[in-house]
Parts: C-alpha cells; structure tokens; sequence
C-alpha cells in the first residue's frame, strides 16, 4: 500500500442537498464549485439535484500520479448526468467503477455513467468490479407482509454494452 498526498470525493449524487448550512473550510460547498465553474446566478437550472441512492468520484493523488475511482452510480441515469455535467468532473480521468452493493439507488444509473466515461476516455472499456451476487433477485417486506421486488442491477451484458469489463 502506497501513502496518498491527497483524496478528494466528489458527491456526485446523495440522497440529500444542503448549500444554506455551513461547512468546515477544507469542503469546497455546491455553491462555491458551481460559481468556480462560471455559474452566472442563483438558479434551480443551475445547480444539483439529490436523489435516494449515493455516487461519489474518489481522486487519491501522490506526487506523480493520480487514481479515479467512481463508486456507485446513484439511483438513475439523468441524476448522474445532471450533476456530473453540473459539477464539471472529467470522468475521462475515471479508471474503474466499483458497486457497492446490489441495490438499484446505487447501480441504476451504471449504464450511462459508463457511456460517459467511455466517450470521455476515448472509448476504453472500464474495469468495473462488482461482486457476482449483486444481480441476485432483492425484494422489500411491506407492513402487511407481501413482498415488493427491487429493480435488478443492471445484467453484465447491458453494462458490456456500455463499455464495463466486468470483474
């Protein structure tokens, strides 16, 4: 294990968004990064959108090198690419995906994320380690005792299709 300079997360998608309460100075806020990247008022068409679910770019830099990881997708593909675009992230720089669990509010938007990355990085596919029990049928036990079935991650052929090599 190498000792890093620096790591940076980027929340690219969380289930809540708060820019009116304060942050420890070393947190770069939504506003402060939307104003960097040119944002010319305060507007709704301007900033990010929360969803139920979690992505986040995860940057460890040494000296001469950097590594970027996405981890999760978030729930749902216009999410992650609103944001994304929003934030001004250079998903060309990602150099593997990681799913946390089988879950739809973190792997639902797997299918354009990785489009994006693969149009940004040249069209390289993206290594993408996921555990093989992630495509396992999951399901919710209501209050009166019936089961509800979760939307299923997507299969490795359609995130083949969009660029994943599937670890």
């Amino acid at each position: 294990m190498r000792v890093v300079d620096t790591a940076e997360v980027i929340f690219l998608v969380d289930n809540a968004t708060d820019s009116l309460s304060s942050s420890p100075g070393f947190v770069e806020t939504e506003f402060a990064r939307l104003r960097r990247r040119g944002m010319p008022w305060l507007s709704g068409k301007c900033l990010c959108c929360a969803a139920h679910g979690l992505s986040c770019l995860i940057t460890v830099r040494t000296a001469s090198a950097s590594r970027t990881l996405l981890f999760d997708t978030g729930p749902e593909e216009w999410v992650f690419e609103r944001n994304a675009v929003r934030l001004g992230v250079d998903l060309g720089e990602v150099g593997a995906v990681m799913l946390s669990h089988g879950h739809w509010d973190h792997a639902g938007a797997m299918p354009r994320a990785l489009q994006m990355i693969t149009m940004a990085n040249g069209g390289r596919p993206v290594p993408t380690y996921m555990h093989p029990d992630m495509f396992a049928l999951r399901a919710t036990k209501s209050a009166d005792g019936q089961f509800r079935p979760m939307e299923l991650v997507p299969s490795v052929e359609v995130l083949s299709g969009s660029g994943a090599d599937v670890i």
